[in-house]
């Protein structure tokens, strides 16, 4: 009896392949969804980078029609020029008494002694490190 099972489990063995684990089955399931996932992964990273310039050209845009409004009805417009720190702000330790939102260009919001802060809103703000160029 033991002798015929023996065979019998042999011949199963030397039947078998990689393919017949089921294992394998799932080894290959568990590849495909990796690949897929980088491909949905690239794709969604395009996406989000020609979205990213996409608005970046609206808000120009808006940025431009916005600025021919105003020069059409005659409006003041108000621009703001943060200077660099004095030396006796250096020599508090600040490193700044203005604090810029990069989603917000035109506001900024002013850094008070008692640590209080207002918020401003501008046609345009030049920066510290902006040049006279600007």
């Amino acid at each position: 009896n033991l002798r015929k099972e023996h065979s019998v489990l042999c011949d199963e063995v030397k039947t078998m392949t990689a393919d017949s684990f089921p294992g394998s089955e799932v080894l290959t399931a568990l590849q495909s969804l990796g690949e897929e996932h980088e491909a949905l992964k690239k794709k969604y990273q395009e996406e989000c980078e020609m979205l990213k310039n996409r608005c970046q050209l609206e808000c120009s845009e808006r940025k431009r029609l916005y600025n021919e409004v105003i020069e059409l009805k005659g409006n003041i417009r108000v621009f703001c020029r943060c200077r660099p720190l004095n030396q006796d702000e250096i020599a508090k330790g600040l490193t700044s008494v203005v604090e810029f939102d990069s989603t917000q260009e035109n506001e900024l919001k002013i850094i008070g002694s008692d640590s209080s802060k207002k918020q401003f809103k501008f046609d345009h703000i030049f920066r510290p490190e902006d040049n006279q160029g600007h």
